[in-house]
Order: structure tokens, then sequence, then C-alpha cells
């Protein structure tokens, strides 16, 4: 019942979030210049932080063929940034959803390995791996509102809360 329901979350979540870079301007997407951090970067540190935080143990994580080191780091990124690196390649939205649906189809199987009570696998967490699921529930969901406040795209599509 539990991995059940986990699954149904996560699964709603992310055709949120499909649905919200979708319909994203996609010159709002790459835009570095008016916020810290551009949309497209948010984007994949939440479904970065999604993988690997769906996994019940760091050994588990399924890696990303196009992963880029420390993409997933607001710091590091704007460290790169303010040093005008030319080698920062963004990820597009096809990019994105592409890697949102790697994940999502994984989450099946990470929850599978789960433990509900024993404690999750990142040392910097003090929760149980079911706490763990809702705060990486939560966090994509931050990261979902974050983006569409930074664009009125609320009008131009439904959501489809089923």
């Amino acid at each position: 019942m539990l991995i059940k329901a986990l699954t149904k979350q996560y699964q709603k979540c992310f055709n949120i979030f499909r649905d919200t870079i979708s319909n994203y301007d996609e010159k709002l997407w790459m835009n570095e210049n008016d916020y810290k951090t551009p949309v497209w970067q948010i984007a994949y540190h939440a479904i970065f932080c999604a993988n690997m935080y769906c996994s019940a143990k760091e050994s588990g994580i399924v890696k990303w063929s196009k992963e880029r080191e420390n993409y997933h780091r607001f710091d590091k990124m704007r460290e790169m940034r303010s040093m005008n690196a030319k080698n920062i390649m963004p990820y597009t939205k096809n990019e994105i959803l592409d890697f949102m649906e790697l994940v999502n189809s994984n989450v099946p199987n990470y929850l599978l390995q789960m433990e509900p009570e024993a404690k999750c696998w990142p040392h910097w967490y003090d929760e149980t791996q079911i706490e763990f699921h809702m705060n990486n529930l939560r966090h994509i969901q931050h990261h979902i509102g974050e983006i569409i406040e930074r664009h009125d795209i609320l009008k131009s599509f439904q959501y489809k809360w089923e």
C-alpha cells in the first residue's frame, strides 16, 4: 500500500513538472541574466536530486548518461558563470524531460528497495527513508513552484490532478 501510494505521488509530481517544463518559454528557459540561477538549472537540480534521493542507498543510484559534474550545484554553477566559463552547456527542455522520464521509470524499483523505518542513506539528513521520500516530494514541488513563479504559464494549460 505504501509503495503504491508513494509511486502515485511521484507520478503526479512528475506530471506537473513535465507540464511546467513543456509549457515554459524557451527564451526564459535559457535566461541567465535576470536571476542568480537560470530555470534550466533549477529543473535539472530538482530532477538530479529526485533521482539521487529516491534510491534506497547511494550505490543504487541509476546515473543519467548526460550527467555533467556539478550542474546540480547552484553554488558551483554560479562560480563558473562569474568566471565567464565558456564551457557551460545548458540542458535543453527535451534533455530535462528525458532525464525526468528516466527517473520516473526508476521510482518503482527504488521504492521496492526502501525500508521505511530505516535511516536514509544521505548522512546529512536525520530522517527515516519514508520521511526522506516526503522531503524529496516537497523539494521537487518547491522547485516546480519556483519555476512557475518566474513565468505566467498557469493560464496556458490545465494541470491534471488525477
